[in-house]
């Protein structure tokens, strides 16, 4: 009887194992139509490509990169359509989750550390609130976002708050990275 039991048990779980993943590659899919049909949108008509001269600028790792990218942002139109395209295929399976792993894409966590949305703290050096970068991501992730869920409106607060956490943990992050990486060694 105890093996039968044990075997339900066990039935059960893999079930739950086989839901959980049949649940992760369907909210792929679902994102690979959703960039599909944002890459269809594309108004010049012509294919994006990530050359390496684009994922040079990522993760950014100071200021000085952080301000190219801003100046790329205002005066390149290719580059934006580049960032927006890049944006839009990290995914994610829920808005916070998009928006951390955008984050993460983005800005390494040793840079994070001294960047803030309102650029006020201690060793702050980047002030992300009112940046290009920012906006960009706000006007991706809000499309992305409502065209996945069906939702009508993420607000900018939503986003924001989302964002001054990712920049406030980045010092946890950072030190958990390290702690790892010496752990390993």
């Amino acid at each position: 009887m105890s093996s039968i039991m044990e075997m339900l048990s066990n039935l059960a779980r893999d079930q739950n194992i086989i839901k959980l993943t049949q649940e992760r590659i369907l909210s792929k899919i679902e994102m690979l139509e959703i960039n599909s049909q944002t890459s269809k949108q594309n108004l010049s008509g012509t294919s994006i490509y990530l050359d390496s001269s684009f994922c040079d600028y990522f993760p950014m790792q100071n200021a000085d990169m952080f301000l190219e990218v801003e100046h790329l942002i205002t005066n390149d139109k290719s580059f934006v359509d580049k960032l927006e395209y890049f944006i839009k295929n990290i995914g994610g399976c829920n808005l916070k989750n998009y928006i951390k792993r955008t984050l993460r894409k983005l800005f390494s966590d040793d840079y994070a550390t001294r960047c803030t949305l309102p650029g006020r703290d201690k060793g702050v050096i980047t002030k992300i609130g009112d940046s290009e970068v920012l906006k960009t991501i706000k006007k991706v992730i809000k499309e992305v976002i409502c065209a996945m869920v069906k939702k009508d409106v993420v607000s900018d607060s939503e986003i924001e708050t989302i964002v001054a956490d990712w920049f406030r943990y980045s010092n946890t992050r950072l030190l958990r990275s390290t702690k790892t990486s010496k752990q390993g060694q």
